[in-house]
């Protein structure tokens, strides 16, 4: 599995910032506004989806400032809280792993 094509990068002030060639989509804005600086809740999600490839955890789901996480064995889905009109984002548990883990390096720099 190769990463994700996201840049993540420090901005000016040190805030952490991620974008998909240059544009903001679902993915992105939930790193930005829900994780930002948390390296908690990188372990938190990262852990969460260690419980369920284990079989440990059949499902799992956290909501943040925008976007509901949804975690299960089929795939992980970023939905936007307040617009339901938005389809989520859907991306393999391994996806999700691997920019969590690339994020969480960036902001533990």
């Amino acid at each position: 599995m190769t990463r994700p094509n996201y840049q993540f990068e420090l901005d000016d002030t040190g805030q952490p910032h991620a974008s998909l060639a240059g544009q903001i989509d679902q993915v992105a804005d939930f790193l930005n506004t829900d994780i930002r600086r948390s390296s908690e809740r990188c372990e938190e999600i990262l852990s969460a989806i260690a419980d369920i490839r284990q079989g440990t955890t059949p499902v799992w789901a956290c909501t943040g400032n925008l976007y509901e996480l949804s975690l299960s064995t089929r795939c992980a889905a970023i939905a936007n809280v307040y617009d339901e009109t938005i389809p989520p984002a859907e991306l393999t548990l391994e996806e999700l792993a691997i920019l969590v883990r690339d994020w969480h390096s960036l902001i533990a720099g």
